[in-house]
């Protein structure tokens, strides 16, 4: 399952960690961040500005603002145009970036909002990235018992009645520790690794 995070949701659950503060005012917000649209062509959830293949948030560094500054009001018109015909969700400036008022006001007719970040551009790219990719990964939910042994998580399912919770309080008298005894929830965090937690106790 894919999971849908509103910009509302971005703001709200990143703010702190980002320091974020609105540039547009608070527009926006309905549109979502996507990762995998139905389309089926793969868009990046993160990445720098670009009509090409544009993501759903874009970051604007110091080349960036400096490259739509230098563009005439029109072809700056059809730039933009152009990202909000597309999945474009956000635009988020670094700490040393500035959009001309122009830009600003084009985006908040748009409805996409544009955030100032007090981090530095490496940090907020990077940091963008790995707060959208987990919050966006696959997710599923699954009925049995979760248990870390050695680090590393084993998942008991099957049938009730089939002996779950005797073969988890076993490995629980022995050391080992209990994560989910109801409910889990499994992430895929990247190719070929699943993360899991007791649902309701992941970011």
């Amino acid at each position: 399952m894919h999971s849908r995070l509103t910009i509302k949701d971005f703001h709200q659950r990143f703010q702190k960690r980002l320091k974020l503060s609105f540039v547009s005012g608070q527009i926006g917000l309905d549109r979502e961040i996507e990762l995998y649209p139905e389309r089926g062509d793969s868009i990046e959830a993160v990445g720098y500005l670009n009509v090409i293949r544009p993501a759903s948030i874009m970051v604007i560094g110091h080349r960036e603002s400096a490259y739509l500054d230098s563009l005439a009001p029109a072809p700056l018109q059809h730039l933009l145009d152009t990202l909000h015909a597309g999945p474009a969700a956000a635009l988020v400036l670094s700490r040393d970036a500035e959009l001309g008022r122009t830009a600003v006001d084009r985006c908040a007719e748009a409805s996409l909002a544009v955030f100032r970040s007090e981090l530095s551009e490496p940090e907020l790219f990077n940091d963008l990235g790995y707060y959208l990719n987990q919050a966006l990964a696959d997710k599923t939910t699954e009925h049995g018992v979760f248990i870390d042994v050695h680090s590393i998580g084993v998942f008991i399912t099957g049938d009730s009645g089939v002996g779950k919770s005797e073969l988890a309080l076993s490995l629980i008298s022995r050391g080992h520790r209990l994560i989910a005894d109801d409910v889990a929830e499994f992430t895929r965090t990247a190719p070929g690794v699943i993360d899991g937690t007791h649902l309701g106790l992941s970011n």
